[in-house]
């Protein structure tokens, strides 16, 4: 069986409990494979986008940091082990901005979180991580809320 060779991983987050885990298990596949790690949020409000984030994705230790600089820090780290990108989107389709984002930035492989809706729920809602895997060009490891624990 080949080895994969992933140097790009995508880590779609909405910073739920379940997606944080599934950034952090991505955080841990891009350090063992020495792949750059891509943190996606997808906001579908440009004032809730300009409130919540900064101008800058840089992070500096030796500056004060917000609430989401310290979330970020703690989710992939300060260490300087995995080279990250760190992107905010604004769209209401989020499987479309996450499928655009892997096509552009030529990833090769997504990781994220489902929420482990099923039956009516999933029916009315849909699943993000499912049109994902049904749209994108690359490998996607889902991983499921039980997983994740």
């Amino acid at each position: 069986m080949p080895t994969p060779n992933w140097q790009c991983i995508l880590a779609p987050t909405d910073r739920s409990a379940f997606s944080e885990k599934a950034v952090e298990y991505a955080r841990a596949l891009a350090k063992t494979f020495g792949a750059e790690l891509h943190v996606l949020r997808v906001i579908d409000d440009a004032e809730k986008a300009a409130s919540e984030y900064p101008v800058t994705g840089v992070l500096d230790s030796s500056e004060p940091q917000d609430d989401y600089h310290r979330w970020l820090g703690e989710l992939v780290g300060d260490t300087g082990d995995v080279r990250r990108i760190e992107v905010v989107q604004v769209g209401a389709d989020v499987p479309a901005a996450i499928l655009r984002y892997v096509e552009h930035n030529h990833i090769d492989l997504v990781v994220m979180a489902t929420h482990g809706r099923t039956g009516f729920t999933h029916l009315l809602m849909g699943s993000v991580a499912e049109q994902v895997v049904r749209g994108a060009a690359c490998a996607v490891l889902t991983l499921r809320p039980e997983a994740l624990k």
